[in-house]
């Protein structure tokens, strides 16, 4: 029997904003709880982007996990953050060194968070990560293509590489990527897949890249917010992702102005207080 998410809610797609209203309008359901995503798996319990953390995430109820991806040596897509191994207690080599076969053996552990509690938890490539999450048919799957390592002649071949190890997922995949030509190949290779484009800055020409692309998502860093406002600054065909986001009631607040996904490192407490009904105003 497959698992299924603890809370199912209507997905939005939005719309472009009124001129000066300084909320981003949808066309959805209104909830009083945004969707949660869980930063590479549930890494306050687990490693990160390991398949025991997003196994976990999607049990504890996340409506998304989001994953990182580097390319081995033979241009095999890895889940993992860094372009190296240092971080999560995998040696000092550098990911595009190895292969896909030799990554498969490296520790990923993070024994400086965890200590030796999970020395036996190794990376995972792509096609079997995927496979597992493909388990939780509603569970919706950000995978981001890294590319600061990458050569740009290698892109197109990678690109379809991650669309092959994605196949399990279906209709679940969204590929995410600072990096306009990763979501460019990847609509040439593929008509109707999902893409989330993760914002540089706030700026005009960012604003008018995205405005061409025309993402399914956007994702927007907390920190490039203005102080004291936490909305989008404009609107756009898209549904906004904000991350991250580790405190119950500034989730309710940015999905009260217009952030329609919040992406967390803390999905235990978010996903509790999203579950717990919120008493009546007086």
């Amino acid at each position: 029997m497959r698992p299924a998410l603890s809370q199912r809610i209507e997905q939005p797609t939005a719309r472009r904003a009124a001129p000066g209203s300084g909320r981003l309008q949808t066309r959805r359901t209104p909830v009083s709880q945004p969707r949660l995503i869980a930063h590479r798996g549930d890494i306050g319990r687990y490693p990160e982007n390991t398949l025991e953390g997003l196994r976990a995430a999607a049990e504890a109820g996340a409506q998304g996990v989001e994953l990182d991806v580097q390319f081995s040596r033979d241009g095999e897509p890895v889940v993992i953050h860094d372009p190296d191994l240092r971080r999560i207690g995998g040696g000092r080599e550098q990911v595009q060194a190895l292969s896909l076969e030799q990554l498969r053996q490296r520790p990923a552990g993070e024994p400086e968070r965890f200590g030796d509690r999970f020395r036996e938890v190794r990376l995972a490539g792509l096609a079997e990560t995927a496979a597992a999450l493909a388990a939780w048919p509603e569970l919706t799957v950000f995978v981001e293509v890294k590319t600061d390592t990458l050569p740009r002649y290698r892109l197109p071949a990678c690109v379809q590489q991650v669309l092959a190890a994605c196949a399990p997922l279906g209709k679940q995949l969204v590929l995410i990527s600072y990096a306009d030509e990763v979501l460019q190949e990847a609509r040439s290779l593929r008509a109707g897949l999902r893409t989330g484009r993760a914002l540089h800055n706030l700026d005009a020409a960012e604003r008018e890249r995205c405005e061409l692309l025309r993402p399914d998502f956007v994702f927007c860093d907390i920190e490039l917010l203005p102080a004291g406002t936490g909305a989008p600054c404009w609107g756009g065909d898209w549904e906004w992702v904000v991350y991250e986001i580790n405190e119950p009631e500034e989730a309710r607040r940015l999905h009260r102005q217009g952030f329609d996904w919040v992406e967390t490192g803390d999905l235990r407490a978010l996903a509790a207080a999203r579950d717990t009904p919120t008493p009546p105003t007086p």
